[in-house]
Formats: C-alpha cells, structure tokens, sequence
C-alpha cells in the first residue's frame, strides 16, 4: 500500500524547491539564512555581560580614623 498517494496536501518538488536561489562560489549568498540565524542568536545572548572584577582604593589611614570617631560621637545611643 502506497501511503504517499494518499496525501491531499502532497506537492511535487518542483513547487517546494521553487524558493531555493543558487550562488556560485565567487558571490556566496546563503539565502538570509545566516542573518536570521544571528537574529535569533541576539535574542538568546543578553545585552550585557558583566565581569567581576576587585574594587581596589586608597586608603588614609589617619582620616579613616578621625571619620571613625566622629561617627562614633554622632551616633545616638538607645
């Protein structure tokens, strides 16, 4: 029993092949195909992509300590 005779939908090549376009090697085109391939790829890969990295300053001792007391003295107690 041939089952594909019986499809409705069934269509020959020649109508399902009739969008493909054929480059020669010297004009490569590759049919949009790598362009919505990066469409989609943009839209998986976020906008943003953060690296840690160590928060290194200078520190004044002296000043850090008077800060330190000054809060200290401000702080209120309970």
């Amino acid at each position: 029993m041939d089952y594909f005779t019986k499809w409705i939908e069934a269509k020959a090549v020649a109508t399902i092949t009739d969008g493909q376009h054929f480059a020669s090697v010297k004009h490569p085109q590759s049919n949009g195909l790598v362009e919505r391939a990066n469409r989609s790829l943009g839209e998986v890969i976020p906008a943003e992509i953060e690296m840690p990295t160590y928060r290194t300053t200078e520190v004044d001792a002296v000043n850090n300590d008077e800060e330190l007391r000054l809060n200290l003295d401000l702080l209120e107690e309970r």
